[in-house]
């Protein structure tokens, strides 16, 4: 189905219902810039991002058989601007690697309502372009740490940072917390 598409930049395939795995040419477009998969009952991991060598945009909401961890690897991704994989299957904790994206372009890290254990990586302060971190409706635990912190407007480029504040994540610099974010609500 997409065998010939080399030149490919754009791809949306949203709203789709495959409840199959991805095809693993996606993961292999050499020129694919941005990639739009919500709402397509798809079943895999995210393994095939790892070979992703254009990606900028990767939106993979809600797909609850969208299973596994966050590879490690994904620092591998060096033209990744923005992340969103909400209201999946995920399992396991945020990779410290993440912290090793091209801090010059990685601006949004979007992913609420999965189930990501752990605590946030320190590291992911190294982003200094970020704008958007949204984590809340996880499982993560203990304190914010200040290297985010200390990125926040208006110091710093970092204008959302939501987490469960009340449910296991200690902030003194979230925007908002808990499940208001995700409703649309500011605490």
């Amino acid at each position: 189905m997409f065998r010939g598409l080399d030149r490919l930049e754009y791809l949306d395939l949203s709203g789709n219902s495959f409840h199959s795995n991805i095809p693993e040419v996606i993961g292999h477009l050499p020129k694919l810039q941005r990639l739009y998969m919500k709402d397509t009952s798809m079943k895999d991991t995210l393994n095939f991002t790892l070979t992703m060598p254009s990606i900028r945009e990767l939106y993979l909401d809600n797909n609850p058989d969208l299973t596994g961890t966050l590879p490690s690897k994904l620092d591998v991704l060096q033209t990744l601007q923005s992340l969103s994989i909400t209201g999946c299957g995920l399992t396991g904790t945020i990779p410290p690697e993440i912290g090793m994206l091209n801090a010059s372009v990685f601006q949004n890290l979007l992913l609420y309502n999965n189930t990501l254990t752990g605590t946030i990586p320190p590291n992911l302060g190294n982003l200094y372009q970020l704008e958007n971190i949204e984590i809340e409706g996880n499982m993560i635990t203990g304190d914010v740490p200040v290297e985010l912190c200390i990125n926040t407007s208006p110091y710093g480029s970092l204008k959302r940072l939501e987490v469960d504040c009340n449910e296991g994540v200690t902030c003194t610099c979230c925007t908002c917390c808990g499940e208001r974010c995700i409703e649309g609500g500011v605490e």
